[in-house]
């Protein structure tokens, strides 16, 4: 079986992002890494964001399963920094995109 195929911890999550935030999230591994092990990788960066709170722009729905160590970490974070989930993920992303240029 394909690794591709193999089941993974995870959960699913819809959010409402603004597209470039989209497109982020969508490409986020490539060209090195799938998706998932991209998001798994997120897990060591969470802890290290430092965080500012944006409001006023509208969101499009994306849905995404995050691995549930993942899910752990953002929450952990969220409690500690009262961000919100999808805050503390897409800085994740970003700071995983900064270290991972396309």
């Amino acid at each position: 079986m394909a690794e591709r195929n193999l089941p993974r911890d995870r959960k699913f999550l819809t959010f409402r992002i603004f597209p470039e935030e989209k497109a982020l999230l969508q490409r986020l591994g490539q060209p090195k890494d799938e998706r998932y092990v991209a998001l798994c990788k997120l897990v060591d960066i969470v802890p290290e964001l430092d965080l500012q709170d944006v409001r006023g722009r509208k969101r499009k729905p994306l849905r995404l399963g995050i691995p549930v160590a993942l899910d752990a970490a953002i929450r952990q974070k969220c409690e500690e920094t009262g961000q919100p989930y999808v805050g503390v993920l897409l800085a994740a992303a970003t700071e995983y995109r900064r270290r991972n240029p396309l």
